[in-house]
């Protein structure tokens, strides 16, 4: 079987169009984050009581599609729901985080 250049020329095409929309999802995900404060970098995070703190460094929600955990790594996805579905959290914390935020 010999490939024809114009067989060559469409495989090229379908390659150069699967690297384009690889670097467009990857742009998005950056794009995710502009302009959102890291946890750690929250200016009041040293402020936080202790339980607080440990709370929001181990903030995780379900991911269903991939099965698995993901970390929440930016202040501004933290809700309350995620909040309170963590272990150890409560209301006393959620309250300490509100007035922190200054919701």
């Amino acid at each position: 079987m010999i490939i024809t250049r114009e067989e060559y020329n469409n495989a090229l095409d379908i390659i150069e169009a699967y690297q384009k929309q690889l670097f467009q999802s990857h742009n998005k995900e950056s794009m995710h984050s502009k302009g959102k404060t890291k946890i750690s970098d929250w200016n009041e995070f040293t402020r936080c009581g202790v339980r607080l703190k440990k709370a929001l460094e181990k903030l995780e929600v379900y991911n269903a599609k991939e099965k698995c955990y993901n970390k929440i790594e930016f202040i501004e996805d933290v809700t309350k729901t995620i909040f309170l579905k963590q272990k150890s959290t409560g209301w006393k914390s959620w309250n300490e985080f509100v007035h922190l935020r200054g919701f």
